[in-house]
C-alpha cells in the first residue's frame, strides 16, 4: 500500500466534525452527486449555515469534494482514507465519510471517466498530405526545404471541421513522436 499524504489543510477536518453524521453524509452524497453535470441536486450554503459561515462551508465542501475524487481515482481502502483524514477527526467519522465514498465509488469512478472522456468530443475522421518544396523565401537558409502539408478532417458530432498544418522536418518528427506517444497509451488503456 502506497503512502498516503494527510490533506495539505488537516485543520478542515476539525470543521467537518463540527457537523452531526447524518448531515455531513448528505453534504458528501451531494457533492457525489453534483459531479454529475446534468444533476438536479444542488447544494445550498442555507442548508449547513447553523453549522459553518459561508468561508468555513467552501473549505469543507472543496477538501471533501479533494477526497472523495482521489479516493475514487486511486481506489483507496478504508485505511488509506482514514490516513488522508487524519487523526484528530473521531473513528465514528472517518467510519462514515468511508462508507459514503465506498457505496457511490462506482458513481465517482464513472464521472471521472465522463470528465476524461469529455476533454475533447472530436475525433480524425480523414486526413491527406503532401510535400512542397520552398522555392522562393526572404531567407536563403530556408530555400529547397520541404515542408509537410497535412490536411485533417475532423468531426466533432455531426460537424467537419477541416485543418491544415505545414510543417518543417523538425516540426513533423515532433507531431509523429507525439502521436505515438499518445497511440500507445491508448494502446496501454484498450488492452
Amino acid at each position: 500500500m502506497a503512502d498516503v499524504p494527510q490533506h495539505r489543510d488537516p485543520a478542515v477536518w476539525n470543521l467537518v466534525v463540527k457537523a452531526k453524521l447524518p448531515l455531513l453524509k448528505t453534504l458528501l452524497h451531494g457533492i457525489i452527486s453534483q459531479l454529475y453535470k446534468d444533476s438536479r441536486h444542488i447544494l445550498h450554503y442555507k442548508d449547513y449555515s447553523s453549522v459553518w459561515n459561508i468561508q468555513q462551508y467552501w473549505q469543507v465542501c472543496d477538501s471533501c469534494e479533494e477526497l472523495v475524487l482521489t479516493a475514487g481515482k486511486e481506489s483507496w481502502t478504508k485505511d488509506q482514507v482514514f490516513s488522508y483524514v487524519g487523526d484528530t477527526v473521531p473513528d465514528e467519522y472517518k467510519q462514515s465519510i468511508f462508507e459514503v465514498i465506498n457505496c457511490r465509488r462506482d458513481d465517482i469512478v464513472e464521472q471521472l471517466l465522463a470528465k476524461t472522456d469529455s476533454i475533447s468530443e472530436r475525433e480524425l475522421h480523414n486526413f491527406d498530405w503532401k510535400v512542397n518544396l520552398v522555392m522562393s523565401s526572404d531567407k536563403l537558409g530556408t530555400i529547397h526545404e520541404p515542408l509537410c502539408q497535412l490536411d485533417l478532417q475532423s468531426r466533432d458530432r455531426e460537424e467537419n471541421v477541416n485543418t491544415t498544418l505545414e510543417l518543417n522536418s523538425g516540426e513533423l518528427k515532433s507531431l509523429i513522436k507525439s502521436l505515438e506517444s499518445a497511440n500507445k497509451t491508448v494502446l496501454q488503456y484498450t488492452s
